[in-house]
């Protein structure tokens, strides 16, 4: 809070600064032609809502469960994909199972798309203590995913990005066919920290494998994503016309999706900012105050988002326009107070449930490996111990013989040669 009641001061008693002209070079490489819009399958929904009710009308819970599953993963993230979770929830009625584990997967994973980081980071706690309790190894890999995710948007890129490795690498390990959405998703999480980790070479990199894919699979949904990291890379390479045309592009295909309005204002916000980079002062500004559009709606904040309102309380002052500098810095002061408020809820939470627990079961798990060393290294002593004193027994037994033997041996040899002296009779 302190920095931005600081930053308000000096707009108001600075005057507006812009980015100059920067030079850069035309990238020649573009982003393949975004593929058709398309999202639920009608005809899918359909078929899960007649076995809804067929499974319904024969009173059938598990088939019930499978229904309201297969509806929440294809409303996803729409409200509904809510709803049919708590279904499966109210239907299990506390009970632990894959079904609750997962619908509590899918509350959080809406919730995280919707902005709202500190109800997304309880439902994954809730769902991982359900994934381990019924040791399901896949859902566990899922929810530290998802929380790697949370993680990576609190700046903690290097930890992030070691979690997303090893969620791929878990996925190609089973079959990367067997579940290609969860690959793009972990694709996405690894290019998009890479990012803003500024590694952008391995950004590239990720999104280009992430393109290929999302056309392979006709996904316009991760397509569009994915142009949008595109967008994003070629502004901070200064590559500005180029993240214009990717920025457009990604931005296309996500208004068709009113779920998507988060990545609509980045691709708002690095659209105006690669403007403000050319000099496009007065363009970049329609960009900016959609950027605040969306914030008013879906209150999905980040701080890049946020540095919109420099902009617009810098136009407004520049105009002497004391009610939109009034508006501007309220929002401003609001919105930053909402992000700093999720920062330490995240912080706090992931530290305390999730962090120091995973620290004390990999303590655990180390110990208990060290147990199991020195337990078998103690069988080993064991072991050897009766297979000396065992070895000791033969060879007594053997040393005892050939004493033995030796002995009779000798007493023989003495009797014959005893005979022998003796004269023999003469009859």
């Amino acid at each position: 809070m302190i920095r931005i009641i600081y930053f308000i001061i000096v707009l108001l008693i600075s005057q507006p600064i812009w980015c100059q002209d920067l030079t850069h070079e035309r990238s020649s490489g573009e982003i393949e032609k975004g593929i058709h819009f398309s999202k639920l399958d009608a005809a899918k929904k359909q078929n899960a809502i007649a076995n809804l009710n067929k499974a319904k009308n024969n009173r059938d819970t598990l088939n019930i469960l499978n229904a309201y599953q297969k509806l929440s993963e294809l409303y996803y993230p729409n409200s509904l994909c809510v709803q049919y979770a708590d279904s499966i929830l109210l239907l299990s009625n506390k009970k632990i199972n894959l079904y609750t584990t997962i619908a509590y997967i899918k509350k959080g994973a809406v919730l995280y798309e919707q902005g709202n980081y500190p109800k997304a980071i309880d439902q994954y706690l809730i769902a991982l203590k359900h994934a381990n309790k019924i040791k399901n190894v896949s859902k566990a890999q899922v929810l530290k995913f998802n929380i790697a995710l949370l993680k990576n948007d609190m700046g903690e890129r290097k930890e992030a990005q070691k979690i997303f490795k090893e969620y791929l690498n878990h996925i190609k390990a089973n079959g990367i066919q067997n579940n290609i959405k969860n690959y793009k998703k972990g694709l996405y999480g690894l290019a998009d920290s890479y990012l803003y980790d500024k590694k952008l070479d391995s950004a590239e990199s990720i999104i280009k494998e992430g393109i290929t894919v999302s056309l392979a699979d006709n996904d316009s949904t991760y397509y569009s994503f994915f142009a949008l990291n595109s967008g994003i890379t070629n502004f901070f390479k200064k590559d500005y016309q180029t993240a214009i045309e990717n920025l457009k592009k990604s931005k296309e295909i996500l208004l068709k999706d009113k779920n998507e309005s988060a990545r609509v204002a980045l691709c708002n916000y690095y659209i105006g900012k690669s403007l403000v980079a050319t000099n496009a002062t007065k363009e970049s500004l329609i960009y900016f105050t959609k950027v605040d559009s969306i914030l008013n709606i879906n209150k999905d904040v980040s701080s890049e988002l946020l540095d919109s309102y420099k902009y617009l309380i810098a136009d407004a002052k520049q105009k002497k326009d004391l009610k939109n500098q009034i508006k501007y810095i309220n929002s401003l002061i609001k919105y930053d107070s909402i992000l700093d408020t999720n920062y330490k809820y995240l912080k706090n939470t992931i530290t305390k449930k999730y962090d120091t627990p995973t620290l004390i079961l990999e303590k655990e798990k180390l110990i208990s490996e060290l147990e199991e060393t020195n337990h078998f290294s103690i069988i080993k002593i064991i072991v050897l111990a009766v297979f000396l004193v065992l070895l000791s027994i033969v060879l007594v037994f053997f040393i005892r013989r050939n004493a033995l033997n030796k002995k009779r041996f000798n007493k023989i040899i003495k009797e014959l040669q005893e005979n022998k002296e003796k004269p023999e009779v003469v009859n």
